[in-house]
């Protein structure tokens, strides 16, 4: 039986047999609070197939929902898409500021805070 655990551990170690490496899906990649010009939310998917993340969320503290994310908004498997804080309806404070990133279904898929 401990050979078969052993076999088991190195197979996921070495990312094949049954087993894959741990993909996180589409998450808050990266924040970008100050400057104001400058503020950005980028969502990154690292899984191997592109995500449809129409009708997802954005928000704050203040406003978890601000932000609804277009229809037909796809990010490419390994791609990252950037959403302007011009647009996102929140100003992301330079501090003490939690960011949600919700599916279309209303469940929280991250958070980002600072």
């Amino acid at each position: 039986m401990r050979w078969l655990f052993l076999l088991l551990l190195l197979f996921s170690l070495l990312n094949c047999g049954p087993f894959e490496s741990y993909y996180r899906g589409v998450y808050i990649y990266s924040v970008t609070a100050t400057p104001t010009s400058q503020e950005q939310v980028t969502l990154m998917n690292d899984s191997k197939t592109d995500a449809d993340i129409s009708n997802w969320k954005l928000g704050d503290l203040n406003d978890p929902w601000a932000y609804n994310i277009p229809a037909g908004t796809i990010i490419a498997a390994g791609e990252t898409c950037k959403f302007p804080g011009s647009t996102l309806g929140f100003q992301i404070n330079d501090e003490d500021e939690k960011i949600y990133l919700r599916d279309d279904n209303d469940k929280i898929i991250d958070t980002w805070t600072n």
